[in-house]
């Protein structure tokens, strides 16, 4: 799914944001340093899927790490209002 120094293309995946294991890998692929997750090419991402990827990334990341990993340059503003809103929902 993705590597340290690989960004993952959330667009590869848009089909399959229904299958919240594939969120939970995806989160598990951002742990390693130096991984990124890429939002070009999407208008918007299934809440569901997105809370799930940032859950699992949470099981050992913080708000620091998780913002270093997010290249918040290739998000629609939609798609950043769906990013803290999912990680807002699980911190509180």
């Amino acid at each position: 799914t993705g590597s340290p120094m690989t960004p993952i293309h959330l667009c590869d995946y848009r089909e399959r944001f229904a299958d919240l294991a594939l969120a939970r890998e995806l989160g598990q692929a951002l742990w390693p340093e130096g991984a990124t997750l890429d939002f070009s090419g999407l208008d918007s991402v299934d809440p569901a899927f997105l809370t799930e990827l940032l859950a699992a990334f949470f099981q050992r990341g913080d708000l620091p790490a998780l913002s270093r990993r997010l290249a918040q340059a290739t998000m629609a503003p939609q798609v950043m209002l769906a990013v803290l809103q999912a990680a807002y929902s699980i911190a509180s």
